[in-house]
């Protein structure tokens, strides 16, 4: 269908670095991204898709929402608590006065493996003194093929969003908002076969309203191999550098299976 109208309980889209989970972001490489992502919401959407042949093929969005307060906004098996109207953070007004408006594309002229994300964001305060939150983010992936079964796959995001508010369970640090935030996401992926070798840079800081500035940086380095079956296993070493908290250096391995429905 080249349009639709959706409605109900969603993840409206801004940014995809948090959904780039496959070899171009090892196995933290989207933690940062998944801060600015923008989850359980009550609304509904419109889509069209526009296909301009050898000019790529693209998705245009626009959403409006409001926070999940039900009791929905739990969860099962980690309790992350109930949303309430006097927690207040943005978009959590029970009414569609928050939306997204978002561009998607891929395939542009002679860049076939070339996809892009750009979105503007603009979420209503239900915070006293703190003002509406607004921002944007803009983002491309490409996959090359340098020679035979070997393939490079480098990702970049930037997003910037003014008076960041919104409830994340992936926030390193509650505290840390409101604030003018600006997050940057780069990887790249290098695949020979079932084999890749996964580089990531994360970058977020943060101008805080009501306290000092605080920053962070990231850096991984990943292997990984994946069987026939779909099984995927993962080794990697990470480093988050956070001004005014400690450092932390971690080593992971991760089992994974995709399984299509």
């Amino acid at each position: 269908d080249d349009a639709a109208i959706y409605f109900g309980k969603f993840n409206p889209i801004f940014g995809q670095a948090w959904d780039w989970r496959n070899k171009a972001t090892g196995i933290w490489g989207d933690d940062f991204a998944q801060q600015y992502r923008v989850t359980d919401m009550i609304g509904f959407g419109l889509l069209a898709k526009i296909d301009l042949e050898n000019y790529g093929q693209h998705k245009i969005r626009l959403e409006n929402f409001f926070a999940d307060d039900t009791r929905l906004s739990e969860s099962t098996i980690t309790n992350r608590g109930r949303l309430r109207k006097s927690d207040g953070g943005a978009a959590n007004n029970r009414d569609l006065s928050s939306f997204i408006l978002s561009l998607q594309g891929e395939n542009i002229g002679y860049l076939t493996n070339l996809k892009y994300n750009i979105a503007f964001r603009s979420l209503d305060s239900a915070t006293p003194a703190v003002a509406d939150e607004q921002g944007f983010v803009i983002g491309a992936s490409y996959r090359h093929n340098i020679v035979s079964d070997l393939y490079i796959e480098p990702m970049v995001e930037y997003a910037n969003i003014n008076n960041f508010n919104s409830r994340n369970i992936h926030l390193l640090d509650r505290d840390d908002i409101p604030a003018d935030v600006y997050y940057f996401s780069g990887a790249a992926a290098l695949q020979y076969k079932n084999m890749d070798l996964t580089l990531t840079y994360a970058k977020s800081d943060y101008d805080r309203q009501f306290d000092s500035d605080t920053d962070a940086e990231q850096f991984e380095i990943s292997i990984g191999y994946e069987f026939n079956n779909g099984i995927r296993v993962q080794a990697g070493r990470n480093y988050l550098d956070r001004l005014g908290g400690a450092d932390i250096e971690s080593f992971a391995i991760a089992v994974t299976h995709l399984y299509k429905f």
